[in-house]
């Protein structure tokens, strides 16, 4: 499934005027133009010590993010198991819910398990391949369809879900299966000779892996994709504008994957958004706050580089006001 990633805009100086919005485009998505993030009102205003960390009222539902973050900070799962941690990346937050879920995955991957310990690798890996499809995925391709729970009452998917999930199945089938990563899309590989599985589509096809594509391709862990879940979240909050729990979604993404170069711009891009919707509603401190802690992360981000200058203007001009 692939997607667009963010793209920096030209650098250039821009006029305190006009501040400079960032275009946030997500991974996991079909091609499409990225959409401008337009500075519009929250439901309720932000203060300067909302700004970061997230308001002490958004801090219950991180709980279980929080222990899977400090579970998997070491790059592998010592506490939760790995369908558990992409249920928790994916948005649950209850740890009944969690183990609730957990089991009808556990009962949904035990049925589609037959027929696959026969034959070679790579029709085993076919072979998952149709069982997965036919009893699992029978919904449709839905490029929002990242949660899990999603996948378990409809059958809708996208690449991300299906690949977690053709990745268990060929692990308790005994089949060795390798992740990969592009920037918009995840797939598979499986064999001494690395042929490419994509589990997202409807047929099976197998090819070599080689590199078909300019964009940097990677092979990634379990816990690097479990980071995948968090990234998708983060960038559907920040696109509903609601910025502190996007931003802290895209933060445990990080955390999880500090090689993935589209969370960390993203990251700052949220961070830039939201500045400068707080900047729209005379908020410029706490914009500044934000902008300081994205020209933490990267001094050279120009985004944040143009709209610091913006800022401080507002700050200043506010601090003469009568």
């Amino acid at each position: 499934m692939g997607g667009q990633t963010s793209r920096m805009l030209p650098n250039r100086d821009v006029d305190l005027g006009e501040p400079l919005m960032f275009a946030i485009a997500p991974l996991f998505r079909p091609p499409a133009m990225p959409r401008l993030l337009r500075a519009v009102g929250l439901a309720a205003l932000l203060t300067a010590a909302q700004c970061w960390p997230i308001a002490a009222a958004d801090a219950a539902p991180r709980a279980l993010d929080d222990c899977l973050l400090a579970d998997a900070r070491d790059g592998v799962l010592h506490e939760f198991d790995w369908l558990s941690a992409c249920l928790i990346a994916g948005g649950v937050t209850d740890e009944c819910e969690r183990m609730t879920q957990r089991s009808l995955l556990a009962a949904t991957l035990e049925r589609a398990q037959a027929n696959s310990h026969s034959g070679t690798i790579l029709q085993r890996a076919a072979a998952i391949h149709e069982q997965l499809h036919r009893l699992v995925l029978t919904g449709r391709y839905d490029k929002h369809a990242t949660d899990l729970r999603r996948t378990l009452a409809t059958g809708d998917y996208n690449c991300l879900s299906a690949t977690v999930l053709y990745v268990e199945l060929c692990r308790r089938a005994g089949v060795s299966v390798e992740i990969w990563s592009q920037p918009g899309h995840v797939y598979c590989a499986v064999g001494e000779r690395a042929v490419r599985i994509e589990p997202a589509s409807g047929q099976w096809r197998s090819a070599p892996l080689g590199v078909t594509t300019s964009a940097p391709v990677r092979r990634i862990t379990s816990v690097q994709l479990v980071a995948k879940f968090f990234y998708n979240r983060g960038i559907e909050l920040l696109e509903r504008h609601e910025f502190a729990v996007g931003i802290d979604a895209l933060r445990l993404a990080c955390q999880l994957d500090p090689l993935d170069a589209d969370a960390r711009t993203n990251l700052l891009a949220g961070l830039n958004n939201w500045a400068l919707v707080l900047a729209e509603q005379d908020q410029p401190a706490a914009a500044a706050a934000l902008i300081a802690r994205g020209l933490a992360i990267d001094p050279d981000f120009a985004p944040l580089v143009a709209n610091e200058r913006y800022v401080a203007e507002l700050v200043r001009v506010g601090a003469h006001s009568p």
